[in-house]
């Protein structure tokens, strides 16, 4: 009682201390971010709309230096200044980033290498920013169109050479790619020195960057992230890459993102009901995980999504062809508990969904007699995730108890229809797993 105690005064502490904390944005670029080409930058340039549009709550600085470039070789590398100090020192939520235009004057790109040096460098930026303690979510900026070859800048090598690089950048870190360039494509009237935006074209880039806050729910408005994460339960071959790394995963792929098991079930019904609420679903199970997998890599796969929503669901693997008496279940308890108490830590309003796990004398487990001792196992990691429900006051899918009454009850005549394994579950049941998904996250979920 004294460890629960604890945490709920320290999550009430938290929340006391971060509930008039605003978001912090911060506005990577060069000058078109400083706001050279506008009246007054300090109301004028597409960070302070872009803070106006975001409105209370918010809190949007400008990093812009005219001249930067990305590149380390080039002739002012932005992360050389002491400005991507006071970046990294400002600790923020949410970071933009709109690099490039300088690095295409002639003495900057020379050749290719200029372009895997852009590249790598940009790699460099995204893994620092992530790094930080407050593990910002990010969203890469297209450099805006050229109109003149003002400078030495030239927009040919910015569109045929940065921008792909750019896509390859947020395809490879999981981040949100903004096209800035395509709404003020052809719009030379908004750029009166052929470079520089003016008032109206640093709204364009503002709003453009709104809408794309607006999308994973990143501007205040009623939203809900929810992220899946577990073992290939939870898989089930999202992004069509079974059992590899999340970075590895193909999420551009739309037809892939949730897999196609209970976490498709539950976004698709979810989503088609309610399209008002802005519900975002992120997969990130993986096939083969086990506690410690999650562990090493919740950082990296939770954090930056900024979940509203945790459901989790592991342990099978965990217990898998091992004996009962030679597993530490106070020691994996004990590591649940203590993922749980991080990811509070990070953000006390996150709510959990936590899955019991579960197994049945069929298929595989039957045949090769794993489960007499995998029901012992499953069953006693079952009773302590229940108890860990209880004491933080979380939701609780039973699915061991759903498993047992769906095999019990079973009408169909087929040993293998709800699961063709003893592990995994066949589509009825994955269906039958977001029902009771749906109907136990009911108030949560408003």
């Amino acid at each position: 009682m004294k460890r629960i105690a604890l945490t709920v005064c320290t999550i009430a502490a938290a929340l006391l201390l971060t509930s008039s904390k605003p978001v912090r944005v911060a506005c990577i670029g060069d000058s078109i971010t400083y706001g050279v080409g506008v009246s007054d930058r300090d109301s004028d340039s597409y960070p302070s709309v872009l803070g106006k549009m975001l409105g209370n709550g918010y809190e949007v600085r400008n990093f812009g230096f005219s001249a930067r470039v990305m590149c380390d070789s080039g002739d002012h590398p932005y992360m050389a200044e002491d400005m991507y100090s006071e970046v990294k020192a400002y600790l923020p939520d949410i970071v933009t980033i709109m690099l490039g235009t300088n690095d295409t004057k002639p003495w900057n790109f020379k050749d290719g290498a200029a372009l895997a040096e852009y590249e790598s460098c940009y790699l460099r930026m995204v893994d620092e920013l992530k790094a930080l303690p407050s593990h910002p979510r990010i969203y890469v900026c297209n450099p805006v169109p050229i109109f003149e070859n003002s400078y030495g800048i030239r927009d040919s090598i910015a569109t045929r050479h940065f921008v792909p690089v750019i896509r390859k950048v947020a395809a490879r870190k999981w981040l949100d790619l903004v096209d800035t360039y395509s709404p003020l494509d052809g719009r030379n009237d908004l750029f009166p020195d052929g470079v520089h935006p003016n008032e109206a074209g640093a709204k364009v880039i503002a709003q453009t960057i709104f809408d794309a806050f607006s999308r994973r729910a990143d501007t205040g408005k009623p939203a809900r992230r929810v992220l899946f994460i577990g073992d290939s339960i939870t898989d089930d071959d999202w992004g069509k890459a079974d059992g590899k790394p999340t970075a590895k995963r193909q999420n551009y792929d739309m037809n892939h993102i949730y897999g196609h098991g209970y976490v498709f079930e539950i976004a698709v019904q979810t989503q088609s009901k309610h399209p008002e609420k802005r519900y975002t679903f992120y997969n990130r199970g993986i096939s083969g995980n086990r506690l410690t997998d999650l562990e090493a890599r919740w950082d990296e796969d939770v954090f930056p999504v900024h979940p509203d929503i945790v459901s989790l669901l592991i342990g099978v693997n965990d217990v898998w062809r091992k004996a009962p008496d030679d597993f530490d279940y106070a020691g994996w308890e004990a590591r649940y508990r203590a993922l749980i108490d991080k990811t509070l830590a990070f953000d006390p309003e996150i709510k959990f969904v936590l899955g019991t796990p579960f197994c049945a004398n069929v298929g595989q487990t039957e045949l090769n007699d794993y489960y007499q001792n995998l029901s012992i196992m499953t069953d006693r990691l079952a009773v302590i995730v229940r108890r860990i429900a209880a004491d933080y006051g979380f939701t609780l899918t039973d699915y061991a108890i759903l498993f047992d009454e769906l095999i019990s009850k079973d009408k169909s005549g087929d040993s293998k229809f709800w699961t063709w394994d003893g592990i995994h579950p066949t589509m009825v049941a994955h269906k039958r797993m977001a029902d009771l998904w749906i109907r136990k996250t009911a108030k949560i979920m408003k």
